[in-house]
């Protein structure tokens, strides 16, 4: 519901139709800006020795994140358009299908880009001087025909064999991974948790920090630390 109440919806999905996030985005967004509120409170007690009430929304949190097409809409007077996978300003940019059927997304930011890409990647050379395909905004008014022309050639390729090329490139790729493949990423990070049904493996927390061990103890039980902490607020 927040996320179609802060316009989240409208800049995310195909230019067809909206689409949520696939993840509760408002909810993780708000609880990691109320932790920063709070780290922040306790700065200042700690600086002044005042302390501080910490109010957050859901709204609020995706306000931020939304300043981009807020301020796009106020100044350029246009709405930050809906693309999916691709970019609005940017071609080629997007997720682009082999011939063994993986996607590999693909984002070209430059024109120094562009020409390792035409020359290493589709082994078109002749697309540099192409007026229909440089510099980017030509790409964008002929995307279909530089789309078109990736598709032909990507379609003799496997994923894999695509890969190679944007590595030799030196160009930026990624591949369009299911969660059965983020599970045996080698880039997964693991924490052990201990539970009361045994000891569990999870994502690790993104933050590291020297001398901090990956490992957690078990997560509370319901009111395993009431008492203490009504005891801490003065309460029976």
């Amino acid at each position: 519901l927040v996320q179609a109440e802060s316009g989240l919806m409208s800049v995310t999905g195909s230019p067809e139709e909206p689409a949520r996030v696939g993840i509760s985005v408002c909810d993780l967004t708000t609880g990691i800006n109320g932790l920063t509120g709070v780290l922040q409170a306790l700065y200042q007690r700690e600086r002044s020795g005042r302390g501080a009430a910490v109010q957050v929304s859901m709204f609020d949190a995706m306000a931020d994140l939304m300043a981009a097409p807020i301020m796009f809409r106020q100044f350029a007077d246009r709405d930050w358009p809906r693309t999916g996978l691709r970019h609005n300003v940017l071609v080629p940019y997007g997720a682009y299908a082999t011939g063994d059927g993986r996607l590999t997304m693909i984002a070209i930011q430059n024109e120094r880009e562009w020409a390792r890409f035409a020359e290493i990647v589709l082994r078109r050379a002749d697309f540099l001087d192409d007026p229909r395909c440089s510099p980017n905004l030509s790409r964008m008014h002929n995307r279909d025909y530089v789309e078109g022309v990736m598709d032909e050639i990507f379609r003799d390729l496997t994923q894999g064999q695509l890969q190679e090329r944007l590595r030799a490139a030196d160009l930026a790729y990624a591949s369009v991974n299911e969660v059965a493949d983020i599970i045996e990423h080698p880039a997964l990070r693991r924490v052990e948790v201990q539970t009361a049904r045994g000891p569990i493996s999870m994502p690790a927390p993104p933050v590291r920090s020297p001398g901090v061990l990956d490992s957690f103890g078990s997560p509370p039980e319901i009111d395993e630390h009431g008492a203490r902490i009504r005891a801490e607020f003065g309460e029976d």
